[in-house]
C-alpha cells in the first residue's frame, strides 16, 4: 500500500500534505479521458487529487458531463457522442492536447478501440499516458494470450 500511495502522490506531483511538490506556480496540465459509459465516480476523485497540483481538464462521453459540468476543479473540457462520430473523435482529441498543451493523460476505459486509436497515434508525443485498469479479470481476457 505504501508503495502505491508514493507512486500516485509522485504522478500527481504532490507531497503527502497535498500542496504542490513542483517549487513552480505554474502547474501541470493533465487530461482526465472517459469514453467509455461509466466510471464518473472514478473522475470526480481523480479530478479532487490532482487538481491542486495539475490544471485538470476532462474529455467524456457527453452523456457524462452533467454529473461533472458543476464540479469545482476542472479547467477545461472536450465533449463527445462516441456512438455517432467515431471517425471524429481520435483527431478532435488531439488537437484539444496540442491546443491546451497538455502534458499527461489519464485513460478511464482502457478497453475500447477509440482508445487503442487514440494511444497509437500519440505514441511519439511528449504526453505521458497512463491507463488505469478497473477491472482486471476483463483485461486479462481481452488479451490474445489469455484467451
Amino acid at each position: 500500500m505504501g508503495v502505491f500511495l508514493h507512486i500516485f502522490f509522485t504522478f500527481a506531483g504532490l507531497t503527502i500534505s497535498g500542496e504542490p511538490y513542483a517549487p513552480s506556480n505554474r502547474k501541470k496540465k493533465i487530461v482526465l479521458l472517459e469514453l467509455g459509459g461509466s466510471h464518473v465516480e472514478c473522475l470526480y476523485a481523480q479530478v479532487l487529487f490532482l487538481q491542486p497540483g495539475y490544471e485538470v481538464h476532462v474529455i467524456c462521453n457527453r452523456h457524462l458531463w452533467p454529473e461533472l459540468e458543476h464540479m469545482e476543479g476542472i479547467s477545461g473540457h472536450q465533449l463527445h457522442d462516441t456512438a455517432n462520430a467515431r471517425g471524429e473523435v481520435v483527431p478532435r482529441i488531439k488537437q484539444y492536447l496540442k491546443e491546451h498543451h497538455i502534458s499527461s493523460l489519464v485513460i478511464n476505459t482502457t478497453e475500447i478501440s477509440l482508445v487503442r486509436d487514440l494511444v497509437l497515434r500519440l505514441l511519439f508525443t511528449r504526453i505521458d499516458i497512463t491507463g488505469v485498469v478497473h477491472n482486471a479479470r476483463s483485461s486479462i481476457t481481452a488479451l490474445p494470450c489469455g484467451r
